[in-house]
């Protein structure tokens, strides 16, 4: 039993650990003094949404 537990705990790491590794956050650039683009898409500060309601 307590190697089938080891075996387990050690999958589940595993599974955990490489999700995390993989997932990766995006990040908006919000900027309320930008002079706003013919087209913001927050990629960039010179491309930054000019408030956070348009970001989300």
């Amino acid at each position: 039993m307590n190697d089938l537990l080891k075996a387990c705990l050690s999958a589940s790491f595993f599974l955990l650990a490489s999700t995390c590794f993989y997932a990766q956050a995006k990040r908006w650039h919000v900027d309320s003094t930008a002079i706003s683009s013919s087209n913001p898409d927050g990629s960039s500060w010179q491309h930054a949404f000019p408030d956070l309601q348009q970001a989300l």
